[in-house]
């Protein structure tokens, strides 16, 4: 198991939110391969890794070898540097293959902070945990159209600019907000953090989401 978010062999975690995603699942993911057979993937679009190790794969439509490979990334087709979704069924099938599997579930054109648009984010319906990403080197701080990724839908929706305790628990508990989607257990990754945030992790554990930094 993966003390942090409670990983445990036969898992399918969906990673979604802002700024750290990528980052957080490939971390996730050298340290899962310890334990078995690792698969990463996406049901939007991510970036092809690079400088893998040995025992680590990048593979367009993997067809399942692996040859003392212990990490896999793939998706389906490899275009403009970017893998795409694998078609839904092909990834059902693919599933008993790996002991662990980490899928980027959502995009935000490389912005700290988003607003979710109606077709996003992408989260399959075999998830097990859901881990929502939030940078909070911003906290108590005004957020610009710099930041935001679909600035006037965050604007229009939340009504505050401002990174304090009220927003970002507005952000977690709202419908539209970013456990948009969610399904199997709720994790918030905080990272980045600087000075206290003791009150505003009590009040988010009591919306029932497990709360990580």
């Amino acid at each position: 198991m993966h003390s942090k978010f409670d990983i445990q062999k036969n898992d399918i975690v969906s990673i979604v939110g802002s700024g750290g995603k990528t980052t957080l699942m490939f971390e996730l993911g050298k340290e899962l391969k310890k334990l078995g057979k690792v698969l990463i993937t996406t049901s939007t679009k991510i970036g092809i890794p690079k400088n893998l190790e040995d025992d680590e794969k990048c593979s367009e439509n993997f067809d399942g070898e692996f040859k003392n490979i212990n990490l896999v990334v793939t998706g389906g087709n490899f275009t403009d540097k970017k893998i795409t979704s694998i078609e839904y069924q092909k990834l059902r099938e693919l599933l008993p293959k790996f002991d662990y599997v980490l899928i980027e579930a959502d995009g935000s054109k490389r912005k700290p902070y988003k607003a979710s648009r109606e077709n996003e984010p992408v989260i399959y319906d075999f998830t097990t945990k859901t881990i929502a990403v939030l940078p909070m080197f911003k906290y108590n701080q005004d957020l610009t159209e710099e930041d935001v990724f679909n600035f006037e839908l965050f604007k229009e929706r939340f009504q505050n600019l401002n990174l304090n305790d009220s927003l970002i628990l507005d952000m977690i508990s709202h419908r539209e907000g970013i456990f948009k989607n969610s399904v199997g257990e709720k994790y918030l990754y905080l990272n980045r953090v600087e000075g206290d945030i003791t009150k505003l992790s009590i009040e988010i554990e009591k919306l029932g989401v497990k709360l990580r930094r």
